[in-house]
């Protein structure tokens, strides 16, 4: 696993500076605030994450809270980037942070190349007030 840690330390500098959310993920590693979910080796077709990532933006339109906002500008994000790369295949990295939070990012599975990031939430790991807060009234996810 130490090897897994220095590959997750090593992305999160190379893409620091283009997705806000991987820098707290990196200063968290270092704390031990956050940890490692997936570690880059699991690729999976652009093209099927475009399917589910454009879905998901049409869901997150009906929210009027900031996070879900927010989450649908990141996840417009890629899907633009998933569609300029669809005979590609992206590596997945996934993070665990305090209070529920999650950070998952895409990266070209070639070149590297961030496609997206984005912060959310663990429903599983948050208490129903808190998932209110976050996503408003609308959210039936509880």
């Amino acid at each position: 696993m130490a090897s897994g840690v220095q590959e997750a330390r090593e992305f999160l500098i190379a893409h620091r500076d283009s997705c806000r959310h991987l820098r707290v993920v990196l200063d968290g590693l270092e704390t031990g605030d956050w940890s490692i979910e997936s570690d880059g080796e699991s690729l999976v077709p652009c093209s099927g994450l475009l399917a589910t990532y454009q879905t998901r933006a049409e869901h997150l339109e009906q929210f009027q809270e900031s996070h879900p906002k927010q989450l649908r500008r990141e996840t417009l994000d890629l899907c633009r980037n998933l569609e300029r790369h669809k005979g590609a295949d992206a590596a997945l990295w996934s993070f665990s942070g305090p209070n529920g939070q999650t950070v998952t990012a895409f990266a070209h599975s070639s070149s590297g190349d961030l496609l997206g990031c984005f912060l959310s939430y663990d429903q599983r790991r948050i208490s129903a007030d808190q998932s209110r807060k976050i996503w408003g009234q609308r959210f039936s996810g509880r």
